[in-house]
């Protein structure tokens, strides 16, 4: 059986988080639905000055003071680009979007 980078990828994300999720910080992607986890990834955007182009994402959380239009240029800490890889990959194989 050949293992996938993104599969191998979460595999090493998900280890490098327990201590997160055991503490209650954050919930698991994997514990959260479609909605809960569009939410979390756009949050961790907005925080950081992106600015939505995507109607619902825009009207949900606005685009008030933000000042980054590349999703690829938003500076995330490490911890927040683990969490955004984690949150991606979980939507992908749920099949959200």
């Amino acid at each position: 059986m050949r293992v996938s980078a993104a599969v191998l990828a979460a595999v090493v994300l998900a280890a490098a988080l327990p201590a997160a999720a055991a503490s209650g910080a954050e919930p698991s992607p994997s514990a959260m639905s479609c909605p809960e986890l569009w939410r979390e990834r756009n949050l961790i955007l907005k925080r950081r000055g992106f600015c939505f182009t995507e109607a619902r994402a825009a009207a949900t959380f606005g685009n008030a003071g933000c000042s980054i239009t590349s999703e690829a240029q938003v500076p995330l800490t490490p911890a927040e680009r683990s969490r955004m890889a984690l949150i991606v990959l979980t939507e992908s194989s749920k099949r959200c979007r």
